[in-house]
């Protein structure tokens, strides 16, 4: 029997910028949630996601004043020094360690708080948007 009684939601485009990111990728694609592991563990289990490398991770609060997306974020910049770090996120909890990407999709309280403090990201509605702006960031120039 299923922990949830319901099928989790992810957001429009999820699954096509999984399927994109694997073609033109080698490595996993990590997945932070701030929230009970199982639920996102389900998100990721969902049809056709175990076929794709992701690592899923649910986050916390830490005492200390680090939240466990940034140690988790950090981490894997050092892991993956010659690759470009792409944030998407939508809450506040999210701040510090997209702050730390080199390039930020963000809506909702992560999109205030980046306006507010003057830091450049792109707002998105759905991963559509999300896999056309990394498309545009992966395309190589003719000439």
């Amino acid at each position: 029997p299923s922990l949830y009684p319901w099928t989790p939601k992810v957001r429009d485009g999820f699954r096509e910028f999984v399927e994109w990111f694997h073609q033109v990728s080698h490595g996993p694609l990590h997945v932070i949630s701030y929230g009970d592991e199982r639920y996102v563990r389900k998100i990721m289990d969902g049809p056709r996601m175990g076929a794709y490398w992701l690592d899923a991770f649910a986050t916390g609060p830490r005492f200390g004043g680090i939240s466990e997306k940034v140690g988790y974020v950090t981490k894997v910049k050092e892991m993956e020094q010659d690759s470009e770090a792409i944030y998407v996120g939508d809450g506040l909890s999210d701040y510090d360690a997209a702050v730390l990407c080199d390039k930020v999709f963000a809506r909702g309280e992560l999109a205030k708080a980046l306006s507010a403090n003057g830091r450049p990201y792109t707002w998105f509605d759905t991963f559509h948007e999300v896999l056309e702006g990394c498309k545009r960031m992966v395309e190589v120039p003719a000439g």
